[in-house]
């Protein structure tokens, strides 16, 4: 009786997996409080969000920036730079996430905790070798 116990929570355990998009967007957050290089690089695919971060740049006007923007930069605006600072001063609230296949959108909100501005966005995430990756930090514009 007792092994059937232990084999019942065992597979209750594997079907409940903690690797969800959300479980991912909330480490990722946690890695940039805690400025961990490693804990950013496992949770979020950098050649593709340093693609997008340039394009926001070349659209914005500031092309010289976009051409010196490279995976260590964007590693140090990550952890103690630019997005490290903007991001959390704020509260953030990561809410529903939507999966189709093996891509996902997660909800997330920066609230201004001293105005209680909230702006909102959805980050994009997709499954490489059953591990979440964050691939686009802004999917609304």
């Amino acid at each position: 009786m007792r092994s059937y116990l232990i084999l019942a929570v065992l597979l209750i355990l594997s079907c409940s997996s903690s690797n969800q998009p959300k479980d991912t967007v909330m480490t990722f957050f946690g890695a940039m409080r805690s400025a961990d290089t490693l804990g950013i690089q496992s949770t979020v695919d950098l050649e593709k969000v340093l693609a997008e971060r340039k394009n926001e740049l070349v659209l914005a006007g500031r092309s010289a920036e976009a051409d010196s923007l490279n995976r260590e930069k964007l590693i140090g605006e990550l952890t103690v730079g630019n997005l490290n600072l903007l991001w959390l001063k704020n509260q953030i609230v990561v809410g529903k996430t939507e999966k189709k296949g093996d891509t996902a959108l997660v909800e997330i909100s920066f609230i201004d905790p001293n105005t209680g501005t909230q702006y909102y966005n959805k980050m994009a995430l997709y499954k490489k070798d059953k591990d979440w990756k964050i691939f686009a930090f802004k999917v609304l514009k």
